[in-house]
């Protein structure tokens, strides 16, 4: 744990570092020890292909970038079928879907 200094610089402190050795049971020296020891990976398993599309964060909020596009009518209409309002996301919806199951967009 680090605390600002009177001048403004950062300084470690001992205290809170003392706390956290006592709560743990380790030495300074045996957390730096196990922070440079690599990581084992060798009994995980690897992803199938399936595993992975699943692993979509629903909650992740990409970059957006706002486009002007000439969409057919009847595509307006059927996307606002649910409602007035969300169809741009519905948009967006579908056309993450079809990228994401490999929609073949150079065969359109």
């Amino acid at each position: 744990m680090t605390k600002i200094s009177d001048d403004g610089r950062f300084e470690w402190d001992t205290d809170k570092n003392k706390q956290n050795i006592k709560r743990h049971g380790l030495s300074f020296e045996e957390i730096v020890t196990l922070k440079k020891r690599p990581i084992d990976f060798s009994d995980i398993p690897e992803l199938t292909d399936s595993q992975a599309k699943e692993l979509y964060p629903k909650n992740w909020k990409p970059k957006k970038q706002a486009v002007s596009v000439r969409i057919d009518m009847d595509t307006i209409d059927w996307l606002k079928e649910p409602g007035e309002k969300g169809y741009l996301q519905r948009l967006n919806a579908v056309l993450r879907w079809a990228r994401m199951e490999g929609c073949p967009i150079g065969r359109l």
